[in-house]
């Protein structure tokens, strides 16, 4: 079996069942609640293709959505960033066309301003897209961005150890 392959299942598993376990009952001030599970999205290579990464998004985002009982917001969100994501690579951070499969998200090498504000760009889309829908009024514009703000700022710093945490057991291995 491909060992990429088992890496990114294992993440997928890892990342759901440790937000739905643990940090789904976390509300910091209470309604903050970092969605780890976001950061599968980021790390997802892009060596699958489209289809695959659109369709495991969507999985990723049912299967929370399933715990929460949120009726497919999470599935929404995550999409959303699925869609966005190659394209937004490719045009702020300069990757071209051809390369983007051998592109690595979050690598050491490929890590620099411009990717971690990209990474912090799509957190906060995901959450804009959930509270938004959540609240279902444009009257709601404002608050939905002010709590997708704080919580993409809560999940960006949760995930930013858990890439640390991660990456430093790959190097071990």
């Amino acid at each position: 079996m491909n060992r990429e392959l088992v890496r990114t299942a294992t993440l997928f598993i890892a990342l759901l069942a440790l937000q739905v376990a643990v940090l789904d009952n976390i509300k910091i001030g209470g309604y903050i609640t970092p969605y780890l599970y976001v950061l599968f999205l980021m790390l997802f290579p892009f060596s699958y293709g489209s289809f695959s990464f659109m369709m495991t998004a969507f999985f990723l985002g049912l299967a929370v959505d399933t715990f929460e009982f949120t009726g497919g917001l999470h599935a929404m969100a995550c999409v959303a960033v699925a869609f966005v994501r190659r394209w937004s690579v490719t045009t702020f951070l300069g990757i071209p066309r051809k390369e983007i499969y051998a592109y690595r998200p979050l690598d050491g090498k490929n890590l620099g301003t411009a990717s971690v504000l990209l990474f912090f760009a799509l957190v906060f889309l995901h959450h804009y897209v959930l509270y938004f829908f959540e609240a279902m009024s444009l009257g709601a514009v404002f608050s939905a961005a002010w709590n997708a703000f704080l919580n993409a700022l809560v999940t960006f710093v949760v995930s930013v150890i858990a890439v640390f945490f991660i990456k430093g057991r790959s190097a071990r291995m």
